[in-house]
């Protein structure tokens, strides 16, 4: 189990066309219905009837016979952490436990707010699919959806649905995902104050080894002058200090030492 069953079948191929296309058939329906209430009706009228229902607004049960296991992908915690502006993956595994092919038709998910479901906040993108869960098998499908770019940072309410067909084209639908996710702001590509605190450590680092070094000097400034001084003492008189010098190995010289 775990993988998808290739579907042969001429007849199998032509149900599950046949099962989108009435999908989505409703879903023209329901639209156009909405757009023909409103013909004749005054600017004022349309505007406060409001635009035509969602999708989600008026979802179908879903069906005794498939079950469905969703959790976000790479998400390890009780409660998942998304970013505003950056992909995540839906992972859901379907099971179809009755004895008719069932058609997954596609992905409709929204933001809510936490304390009330029917504040919306914002719907994601769709997915439309035309995959084909044979009786008895599963099939692990995935949905990618981006939350606002600039969303606020908050916890919010989110939910996923996977519509799908079955027997007589039948519509069925199941929130496969329904909790409570934090959403934070987007990873900036050059973090500032990152950076400024580097450049502060760095500043500080180099104040340290500065007063060190300054430090040192001070200390060892003395000890060279004493040395300077002994060394001066101990050396012998030059020729300057001793005028008597260059006579040494003349006569002069011998009659100063027999004066002596």
């Amino acid at each position: 189990g775990g993988e998808k069953r290739p579907v042969d079948d001429p007849m199998a191929k032509r149900m599950a066309k046949a099962a989108l296309s009435a999908l989505l058939v409703a879903f023209l329906t329901a639209a156009v219905a909405e757009v023909a209430d409103v013909v004749g009706e005054s600017e004022v009228q349309q505007e406060a009837r409001g635009p035509p229902p969602h999708p989600l607004t008026n979802i179908p049960p879903p069906s005794p016979y498939v079950a469905c296991q969703a959790e976000i992908k790479d998400q390890l915690l009780e409660r998942a952490l998304l970013r505003a502006g950056e992909e995540s993956t839906l992972l859901v595994k379907v099971t179809n436990n009755g004895e008719e092919p069932v058609t997954l038709a596609g992905f409709m998910g929204s933001l809510n707010a936490p304390f009330d479901f029917a504040t919306h906040v914002m719907n994601f993108t769709g997915k439309a699919m035309d995959d084909v869960v044979e009786p008895g098998s599963e099939l692990e499908v995935t949905y990618e959806f981006v939350p606002f770019e600039k969303l606020v940072p908050y916890e919010y309410l989110m939910a996923h649905t996977l519509f799908y067909t079955g027997p007589n084209d039948a519509v069925f639908a199941d929130t496969v995902f329904n909790q409570t996710v934090t959403v934070e702001e987007k990873e900036p590509f050059f973090d500032w104050q990152l950076w400024s605190l580097y450049l502060m450590f760095a500043a500080a680092g180099v104040g340290v080894f500065y007063w060190a070094y300054s430090t040192a000097a001070a200390v060892l400034a003395p000890k060279k002058a004493k040395s300077a001084k002994k060394a001066k003492k101990t050396t012998a008189p030059s020729a300057a200090q001793d005028p008597s010098q260059w006579l040494q190995g003349t006569s002069a010289a011998a009659k100063k030492d027999k004066k002596k």
